[in-house]
């Protein structure tokens, strides 16, 4: 069964794939003997999911495992960053 739609896209910036491969323009059903670049994935099963742009991520939790949906905390003692920027904030006005 199917249980949703969704669109993935592939880790280029990881797998570092490139524009090599090389395609004939097809004109009419023909080939030319121009030729168009393309993108050569490097590894073909690692993908990019944006999970702030789908609409049903409550669907998308629910089959995946935890390690892949988890929140990754951007600051290992968040309190702490934000007293420093506190303090940041609290020395400009001051400085004024």
């Amino acid at each position: 069964d199917i249980a949703f739609a969704l669109n993935v896209q592939h880790d280029c910036q990881t797998w570092k794939c490139n524009d090599t491969g090389l395609r004939p323009i097809i004109q009419e059903r023909e080939k030319t003997n121009q030729t168009i670049s393309f993108i050569e994935h490097q590894e073909d099963n690692t993908f990019i999911l944006n999970t702030f742009a789908v609409h049903n991520t409550y669907q998308l939790r629910r089959i995946l495992p935890r390690s892949l949906v988890a929140p990754v905390p951007l600051h290992e003692d968040q309190y702490a960053f934000h007293c420093q920027i506190a303090d940041k904030v609290q020395s400009t006005r001051t400085g004024r």
